[in-house]
């Protein structure tokens, strides 16, 4: 004989088994009440689709940081060519001081501008290149909590390891399964 144990807990709904009548490997020994492990996946998948789109926002987010760079060292290009100019104008002394000194702070500006631009674009570069495999690590993560959901789910439904007969049956609709003694029912069969 071979005890069968369930991988889940919860109310047996069916058991559509009968004592001493040929059961194929596969074939449903009983079923426990699907209802809560199937909420849980169906949030998982909910979480799992948000992630996704998630993945998508980052993208967004990444191109606009990139966009925002470019246009920092444009005017950092900008600054520094008005900069120039002002410091060829002063050095022949064609302007005073204080305009040099204008452009000076304005390119001190633009670099800081290109700075933080870049610390922006590093940021959300890394927030979207996180990942495990090619896969967004929130995405992983919560592909693998629905995998074990539905691992969940699958297993409320009790099925035989082998051929074989239910030789011992105690099970009835509306008991409680679960991994421990009071949750077995036996099946006999000639390969064990």
């Amino acid at each position: 004989t071979t005890p069968i144990i369930p991988q889940v807990k919860g109310r047996v709904v069916d058991v559509p088994v009968r004592p001493n009548v040929s059961l194929k490997k596969g074939d449903p020994l009983f079923r426990i009440d699907p209802a809560a492990y199937q909420f849980v996946v169906d949030q998982k998948k909910a979480a799992l689709a948000e992630a996704e789109q998630g993945v998508k926002q980052l993208k967004a987010s990444l191109d606009q940081t990139s966009a925002g760079l470019e246009k920092a060292n444009a005017q950092l290009s900008l600054a520094q060519a008005n900069y120039d100019r002002q410091n060829q104008l002063f050095q022949a002394q064609d302007i005073a001081q204080a305009a040099l000194d204008t452009a000076r702070r304005n390119l001190e500006a633009a670099k800081q501008t290109v700075a933080e631009a870049q610390a922006i674009e590093q940021r959300a570069r890394l927030a979207f290149t996180s990942d495990i495999g090619g896969v967004n690590t929130t995405v992983a993560r919560l592909s693998a909590d629905l995998r074990d959901a539905q691992y969940d789910l699958d297993q409320t439904t009790v099925v035989a390891p082998t051929d074989g007969y239910v030789t011992q049956l105690f099970l009835r609709p509306g008991m409680m399964a679960a991994s421990a003694p009071s949750g077995w029912v036996c099946i006999a069969a000639n390969s064990f």
